[in-house]
């Protein structure tokens, strides 16, 4: 008897020491931590306060309650997790060239990951943008498809952009400076990455320029030219 009296109350403890593992692992803001820290303990003292007190009026309501406490706030901070630690990147860059009608196609490999994401997160299609950073201003749209990305996979695409002439000059060289985004029009259509209880917009990848070697297909390092913006001169 006694034991069934006090389930429900054990049940929320078990589930807020798992929502606390679960904060603690949380990738947060350095300057927020302290304002979500104060969240936690507030909930911990609200619970051992009100739930010990609930267990002793109604038993039934202390199973509901605790029950509560071992499924939503657990749920919500590991789908934070999951979606917070999803990362992608871009990993390889191979070309093709057709001197018959003068294009150049690249194929993109972009790959979406997790290092951490115990729940699977549902990731949209990807367009990524890019052109060559520092001679060509025109902007060559590529998409990737989303789907599912399950706990430490990997969920990857191979995507094509064509870029005919008389920009495809700009692409022949063995390295070639680039800038990729998934973003345009100020960052309104950065997609929407979910998991279960949390969603958030995929800016992760951000937006940055890069040199790439053709021949190594590899990224090749970099430097900072002088001028306005960021032109970079590739080493």
């Amino acid at each position: 008897m006694l034991i069934n009296h006090n389930l429900g109350f054990r049940l929320g403890l078990l589930g807020l020491s798992i929502f606390t593992l679960g904060f603690a692992l949380a990738g947060l803001q350095v300057n927020s931590v302290g304002v979500y820290l104060l969240g936690v303990i507030a909930l911990w003292v609200g619970y051992l306060l009100f739930g010990k007190d609930i267990q002793y009026r109604s038993r039934s309501f202390s199973l509901i309650l605790g029950l509560f406490f071992l499924t939503v706030p657990p749920v919500y901070i590991w789908s934070y997790n999951s979606v917070s630690y999803t990362r992608a990147d871009l990993v390889s860059i191979t070309r093709s060239t057709s001197p018959e009608d003068k294009t150049v196609t690249l194929t993109l490999e972009y790959d979406t990951y997790s290092n951490f994401n115990p729940f699977p997160v549902i990731v949209p299609d990807v367009t990524l943008y890019l052109h060559n950073i520092n001679v060509d201003p025109t902007v060559f749209a590529v998409t990737c498809k989303g789907g599912t990305l399950y706990p430490f996979g990997h969920l990857r695409c191979h995507s094509t952009a064509v870029i005919p002439a008389p920009s495809s000059n700009n692409f022949t060289g063995n390295v070639i400076g680039f800038d990729l985004s998934i973003s345009l029009l100020g960052g309104q259509d950065i997609p929407t990455v979910s998991s279960l209880l949390y969603s958030q917009r995929f800016d992760s990848f951000g937006s940055y320029p890069f040199c790439w070697n053709m021949t190594a297909n590899a990224r090749t390092p970099f430097s900072i030219g002088p001028g306005p913006g960021y032109a970079i001169v590739c080493s």
